[in-house]
């Protein structure tokens, strides 16, 4: 028997100088290259899954997706090409938390944002705030982004 490579006697004990082993590289499992594309728009995006982990870029980015440990032994991946259908933006604002959101005339959500763990704690009561896309409000809120 071994341990850190030192061999152990019967009835004695490891010496006190024992090395301890190298720790581990961290390094990903696995790395998905896209090496060619074809009719793929490089403003799409595309998205690939591996279990349950998802990782997405723009189709122009030359980078690998890369994986965790835990996505090794997958032996499916699911690749989705993703296209832009609509673009909407919010300013945030104190105390809000329920926002509009317009796409466009004939598409819009509605979400609600609230501050993580550790921020501030978001409002209790707060009032709907319909976010137009105003040449005002949305450049404001381009230059932001």
């Amino acid at each position: 028997l071994k341990i850190y490579g030192s061999p152990i006697v019967a009835g004695l004990s490891a010496p006190q100088h024992t090395r301890k082993p190298p720790l581990p590289v961290a390094s990903s499992a696995m790395e998905v290259c896209v090496v060619s594309k074809f009719g793929i728009p490089d403003d799409a995006i595309v998205s690939i899954r591996a279990g349950s982990v998802r990782r997405q870029a723009p189709a122009s980015q030359e980078k690998p997706f890369k994986f965790p440990d835990n996505t090794a032994g997958e032996n499916l991946l699911k690749f989705d090409i993703l296209s832009k259908i609509g673009t909407g933006y919010i300013v945030l604002k104190p105390h809000e938390e329920r926002y509009k959101v317009s796409f466009s005339d004939s598409m819009r959500c509605e979400v609600l944002v609230r501050q993580g763990e550790g921020g501030a704690a978001p409002a209790q009561a707060s009032e709907e705030v319909d976010v137009k896309h105003t040449t005002g409000e949305a450049k404001d809120a381009k230059d932001y982004l």
